[in-house]
């Protein structure tokens, strides 16, 4: 079980917001927003509500993501390519 403390506006906005979807595919919650991940009219999307209205840690977390997420697509592109499999 995942552990998470959602004040009644955070509660809310899930119930809310999690029938706009199709499917969830997911919900986040961390220190700075709670969002719900989901597929609609043949997409992707995602709504959140932020739990603090400090725009520099929002804008400190987000940055943060994005160097993450540049780091992992360095290491995809300087993996090297397998040859494909022709044991037929």
């Amino acid at each position: 079980m995942l552990k998470m403390r959602l004040n009644k506006k955070e509660q809310e906005f899930i119930a809310e917001n999690i029938t706009k979807f199709d499917v969830v595919t997911g919900i986040t919650v961390n220190e700075i927003e709670v969002r719900v991940h989901g597929e609609h009219f043949g997409g992707v999307g995602s709504a959140a509500v932020y739990r603090t209205n400090d725009i520099k840690a929002i804008y400190a977390h987000t940055h943060a993501k994005c160097v993450e997420a540049e780091k992992a697509v360095d290491s995809l592109r300087s993996r090297p390519l397998s040859a494909p499999n022709n044991a037929s």
